[in-house]
């Protein structure tokens, strides 16, 4: 196991003060989390720290309001990280799981953009939906259609 970069220690300090900090309230750490979760300039352990603490911490109005639009910009997120928001999407009710996970699919690539499509095609066409037999431009329709 290697030893974490002054970077990654910075990071993870930094999100240790915040959760321990009486005088910040979940709702504002679950923010400075986020911050950091989706700035590229951070370290990669840093920002997958602040992704689990800040999916634990956002409430539904909140992932609603300002994660999803997070999800949607193109190549802030790594795929391990896109499958931790796809693990905490199929927790979450449906009308925030179809536009999280359809804001993430557009942008994701390769196994994490199969889930997704899987995730997706389940949730727009029932048990039943064979997500290989839907082009990405028909769960975007389906998913698009939705109502919000």
């Amino acid at each position: 196991m290697r030893s974490r970069t002054a970077e990654e220690n910075k990071d993870v300090e930094t999100i240790s003060g915040w959760l321990a900090d009486e005088s910040v309230t979940p709702e504002m750490a679950a923010e400075k989390l986020w911050s950091m979760a989706s700035d590229p300039s951070r370290s990669v352990l840093g920002r997958d720290e602040a992704l689990t603490h800040a999916l634990n911490l956002t409430d539904d109005e909140t992932f609603r309001s300002k994660v999803i639009p997070l999800l949607g910009k193109r190549g802030l997120w790594p795929d391990a990280m896109g499958e931790k928001i796809l693990d905490e999407l199929y927790n979450r009710p449906g009308e925030l799981k179809i536009p999280g996970a359809l804001a993430l699919f557009q942008n994701s690539t390769g196994d994490l953009h199969d889930n997704l499509r899987t995730l997706l095609a389940f949730e727009l066409g029932g048990p039943g939906a064979d997500a290989e037999e839907m082009s990405d431009a028909e769960v975007i329709r389906l998913a698009s259609e939705r109502p919000k």
